[in-house]
């Protein structure tokens, strides 16, 4: 007996995670004005979801991209991005990217970019995952302000300064 699968009309976590990593990639080439050049890896495995190249610098960055689909307006207090510990990697150049997408049209609204070394001091560690809970309210005051970017190009240029500098970011 031959089954017919079913259609659901709601985005799978797989589907949000590769248009939230296009949106993120898409972003920030258009920002740095072509000067970053995101590539996706074919396997994901080791929790690097895009790599980012400095054009100029000739620099790699790996970056994990943590995403969640949520309206501008609708005022969220904390949002709760997880990593599991099996894919953490703390090493030079390795990034934590949690954005926020606003679903209706597809603009990066709020983001964190933390990098490796600074991951495990900052999250909650809970069994097999690192756990943040960052708010990205504007007068937020958390631990996790000093990563905030709060426009695509402030992110942007977060990552172009640690391209050139890695002591241009807080750790």
């Amino acid at each position: 007996m031959e089954t017919t699968p079913v259609y659901t009309s709601r985005l799978t976590s797989t589907q949000k995670g590769a248009i939230g990593e296009a949106i993120v990639g898409a972003q920030l080439m258009l920002a740095s004005d072509g000067r970053l050049s995101p590539f996706r890896s074919i396997a994901d495995d080791d929790g690097t979801d895009l790599l980012v190249v400095d054009k100029l610098t000739g620099q790699l960055s790996m970056i994990q991209i943590k995403c969640r689909f949520r309206p501008q307006a609708a005022g969220t207090r904390y949002e709760q991005f997880d990593v599991r510990m099996k894919t953490f990697r703390d090493v030079a150049h390795n990034w934590l990217l949690a954005a926020l997408i606003d679903p209706n049209d597809g603009a990066l609204w709020c983001s964190w970019l933390i990098p490796a070394s600074s991951l495990a001091s900052v999250a909650m560690a809970k069994s097999d995952k690192l756990v943040i809970t960052p708010s990205p309210l504007e007068n937020s005051a958390d631990r996790y302000v000093p990563w905030r970017a709060s426009t695509v190009t402030a992110l942007t240029d977060r990552l172009l300064r640690a391209s050139v500098d890695t002591s241009a970011l807080p750790t």
